[in-house]
């Protein structure tokens, strides 16, 4: 091999088959020429996949230039130092196996080296692409190609090894730390830095840097891992901070550099669960121990912290007390330390005061429930509500759903808050602050869905003898006469007509441009039209649905579909029937409804729609009729708070708002288990009555953070549980639910359905549950027993239906699943964290639960552990790997699928109800609402 190479390039390989041919390609056709100036180093760090036979192959076709290294799996750090060794180029890059490099990068990048002998390293620009097409956040410092030196531009950090190109001699000292799983990259960077304090940066070169769509990155996965939390504070940060220090004093860039690092660790929204609670304590002081050693100047310019969590940590580092004497304020502008810290305003958005309820109390009063956006900056500061009948200061309360937190640290953003005020006929509500140097400033007031007023301007609202209309931040109040009415709809429905999308189609064509080159080179076809064509489209379309949304807005106001009974619209599933909405429609189908007009929702595409006319009255729901029955009805019943259901417009609903009159009602989809108070609490869904099945159920929803009492919460028991019947007919189901990190985020068109994922059959979820249907040991005890097995992937992952593989003893059902037929005909069920375990016991059946990957379930879902547990209260046998599951599976079908008595004990005292009455509960409490 030759050995006076112009590059060295070292790429660490692990489980990276779907990606590295592409990243190889990219360094074979460089421009500065493969053969004659590349050593390539591929170090294959103990890869399972097929990675061998590509690296193999690249091998055969260069063998001048390629070494291969084998060795067992230890990480990329030590895969990164091993290729090192065999380095023997005079520069030295080291390239991630699933990245690719723009054509010219080597040729630029040493050009710029040779030209600049001052500096050890030059950088590339960073573009995203696979997963989303964007830039980095930190690409402004590219826009000419130039030094940068770091005492000069402290602001101007480095992170990543692999966009950029080393002086190798400059490495020949440095290993990277394999203490370190993330971040290892930064710290090699940063101590070569340390040396010169000046590296270059490349305006005409780029990194492309993969973000896979399916989440399986290092970075992607970084909050699973506990070097993250446990190591790259002392190995990372704080080792910077010493060897950056001189004279007692910290570097400014290194200062900037932690200081970004920081920001992004406290503003993750997902507590570190892996931890114990005494390594997070350590965590988190650890984290607040390094804050305080950077300088004021430099934490509050930091760009990715808000000015809430950034007065939190000076308010850490030097004491509440402490924090106010250096609080100055001048011209109504904000200082600490003399440092620039805010300016209320009108005109600043993150000021407002947030309306999420307007409570009319009669006799001119109001009881407004929200939240500020920006937290008090001063303890002496005070908030009022204004009107011309007084002040009415705004006191803060506890509300978990608005607060967020850092390991149990609360932040002072989003501070709620309760005030009754009084107006007069014709009035002003309005924001107002008041600070602790006497001068006032006004805050504006935004509102949010529930309280009947929109995003928009001049969006209004009637309430008893009054209207209340958005105005510039304010909301005015008017006599509901004739006249303002009219007035009112006039200034709203020109509003809506201005509200084009024009600044969001500007914003979506630069980032197109600035992203081209990515989106030309890897983006699919389709991709690549719809970024092109799409901001056209968008502007289109925004203007023709506004023209049709005032259309609708006056069939409305003329009386089309207005009835003298009350409306109620029934759905499950937007395409789908077959749950509690259902049952609940057949109950009232059969009851006597002269005095209500119930319809159920869904698709006419649907394979349950023409079912479902057989029952009573069905209506597309994509249809005008639906949209117009949704404004006029009085109750919205449904299985499912998906934003769909309470919100027919969708994006739109903000031009519809002040028409909606229903309640909503959530009939449930299952028994909740886990804590869903993040997504079902009344500020985010507003339910007005809420059905539980258990007494253990009822007792987490009133009593936990939902924000609903008893008056809402009722224990009845599902509607669908009525009609399950128990015949087994020798079936054992599986049918695990959805995880949220692996689906698909792109949907179809109205359908909503979730698009295919390339990526589903690399996940373990996907591995475990096909690998379980096809195990020689659990087909071997299905036939044994002549009984067959029946996969229900959840309808969220159904267009991967088509990944698994089935068998004759088992098959692969597709949506729409008959799961009361499941229900009636299974002897086994096997599931993982899925509410239908519940329908199963209801019918005195065994359950296995398979909860492989439960130490990171909560970390990827929008499920919070709650109230039960599994090992205490489940209601089958829980198993965590992947043999133990074979095993409990096989023993159960040997066993005749008998309910263990332990399990049986269980279910008997689980459920509060068999009467087979549920629906006729709901229906009582429907009549009572």
């Amino acid at each position: 091999m030759k050995k006076n190479f112009l590059i060295s390039v070292i790429v660490p390989i692990y489980n990276v088959e779907n990606y590295i041919d592409e990243t190889l390609q990219s360094i074979v056709g460089q421009s500065v020429g493969f053969t004659d100036n590349i050593q390539l180093i591929l170090v294959n760090d103990g890869s399972p996949d097929r990675s061998d036979e590509v690296c193999k192959k690249y091998v055969k076709c260069y063998p001048d230039n390629i070494t291969y290294i084998k060795q067992k799996n230890s990480g990329v750090s030590a895969a990164r130092n091993k290729g090192a060794k065999s380095a023997t180029g005079k520069y030295i890059h080291f390239m991630d196996s699933d990245d690719v490099i723009s054509r010219h990068f080597y040729k630029e990048s040493v050009s710029f080296l040779q030209r600049y002998a001052s500096v050890d390293f030059v950088a590339s620009k960073i573009k995203y692409f696979d997963g989303k097409y964007t830039e980095h956040y930190l690409n402004s410092k590219f826009k000419q190609t130039r030094l940068i030196d770091v005492t000069d531009e402290p602001q101007q950090s480095i992170f990543h090894i692999s966009s950029i190109l080393l002086v190798r001699d400059a490495t020949k000292k440095l290993k990277f730390d394999t203490q370190l799983k993330v971040a290892e990259d930064a710290k090699y960077v940063n101590e070569i830095l340390c040396n010169k304090k000046k590296y270059g940066v490349l305006s005409s070169t780029t990194f492309h840097y993969r973000k896979r769509s399916d989440n399986s990155s290092a970075i992607s996965t970084k909050m699973t891992n506990r070097s993250y939390f446990i190591d790259t504070p002392k190995h990372f940060l704080e080792y910077l901070i010493d060897l950056w220090t001189s004279g007692g004093v910290i570097h400014r860039y290194i200062q900037h550099l932690v200081m970004n690092d920081i920001a992004w660790k406290i503003s993750e929204e997902k507590n570190q669960s892996i931890l114990t609670d005494d390594e997070m304590v350590d965590y988190k002081l650890h984290i607040y121990d390094l804050a305080s050693k950077i300088d004021d100047a430099i934490l509050l310019s930091n760009n990715i912290l808000n000015l809430d969590r950034k007065t939190f940590l000076l308010r850490k580092k030097y004491g509440n007390k402490k924090y106010e004497k250096l609080l100055t304020i001048n011209d109504s502008e904000y200082f600490f330390n003399n440092v620039e810290l805010f300016r209320y305003s009108m005109t600043q958005a993150d000021s407002a005061l947030v309306l999420d309820f307007i409570h009319d109390l009669g006799g001119g009063k109001y009881k407004l429930e929200g939240y500020a956006l920006r937290a008090l900056i001063s303890s002496r500061d005070k908030r009022f509500i204004q009107t011309s009948c007084g002040e009415f200061e705004i006191k803060p309360v506890s509300r978990p759903q608005r607060q967020n937190t850092f390991l149990g640290d609360k932040f002072n953003e989003n501070e709620a808050f309760e005030v009754t005020i009084e107006v007069s006929p014709v009035d002003t509500i309005a924001g107002l602050l008041k600070s602790f140097d006497g001068t006032s400033t006004r805050l504006p007031i935004f509102t949010k869905q529930f309280t009947g007023l929109g995003v928009l301007n001049h969006t209004y609202h009637q309430k008893a003898g009054v209207i209340l209309r958005k105005n510039n931040h304010t909301i005015k109040v008017y006599p509901n006469t004739r006249y303002n009415r009219w007035r009112s709809e006039l200034r709203f429905s020109l509003q809506i007509i201005r509200n084009i999308q024009l600044r969001k189609t500007i914003n979506w064509i630069k980032g197109t441009l600035r992203n081209i080159d990515s989106l030309l080179k890897f983006a699919p076809p389709k991709k690549i039209m719809w970024e092109l064509t799409g901001p056209i489209a968008l502007l289109l379309r925004s203007v023709w649905i506004d023209i049709v949304d005032v259309a609708i807005r006056q069939l409305y106001f003329i009386g089309l579909y207005k009835s003298d009974r009350p409306i109620w619209l029934i759905s499950d599933r937007g395409t789908l029937a077959g749950d509690n909405g259902e049952a609940l429609f057949r109950y009232i189908a059969d009851r006597d409804t002269s005095e209500v007009d119930v319809y159920f929702v869904i698709a006419k595409t649907s394979p349950d729609y023409e079912r479902l006319q057989k029952i009573g009255r069905v209506v597309d729901a994509n249809s005008l009729k639906y949209k117009m029955l949704f404004l006029r009805a009085s109750k919205i019943i449904s299985s499912h708070a998906d934003y769909y259901v309470y919100n027919a417009f969708g994006y739109r609903w903000t031009h519809f708002n002040d028409l909606y009159k229903f309640d909503f009602v959530f009939l449930q989809h299952g028994i909740i288990q886990s804590d869903l108070s993040g997504w079902l609490n009344r500020f985010e869904k507003n339910i007005k009555l809420f059905i539980t099945s258990t007494k253990a159920e009822y007792s987490s929803i009133v009593s936990g953070d939902y924000g609903y009492d008893k008056n809402v919460v009722k224990l009845t028991g599902l509607p669908r549980y009525d009609l399950l019947e128990n015949k087994p007919k020798g079936v054992v189901i599986l049918a695990p639910t959805w995880r949220k990190n692996i689906l698909s985020e792109e949907r179809h068109g109205k359908s909503g359905i979730r698009a295919h994922s390339d990526t589903f059959k690399d996940t373990e979820y996907f591995k475990f549950y096909n690998n379980l249907m096809n195990d020689p040991r659990v087909l071997d005890a299905l036939k044994t027993k002549g009984m067959i097995g029946e996969f229900y992937l959840h309808p969220a992952f159904s267009r991967q239906v088509e990944d698994f593989s089935g068998n004759s003893s088992f098959t692969i059902k597709t949506p729409p699943y008959d799961y009361k037929q499941a229900f009636m005909q299974g002897n086994l069920l096997i599931t993982d964290y899925s509410s239908v375990a519940f329908d199963f016991a209801y019918l005195r059946k065994p359950i296995i639960y398979t909860q492989f990957d439960r130490e990171t379930l909560h970390e990827n879902h929008i499920a919070e552990e709650g109230y039960f547990s599994y090992e205490d209260d489940g209601l089958g046998e829980v198993t965590y790997d992947y043999e133990s599951a074979v095993t409990e599976i096989v023993q159960t079908i040997e066993s005749g699928c008998k309910v263990n008595s332990k399990y049986s004990k269980r279910i008997e005292k689980f459920f509060s109800y068999r009467d087979q009455n549920n629906a006729k509960r709901v229906y009582d409490l429907l009549l009572e609402l």
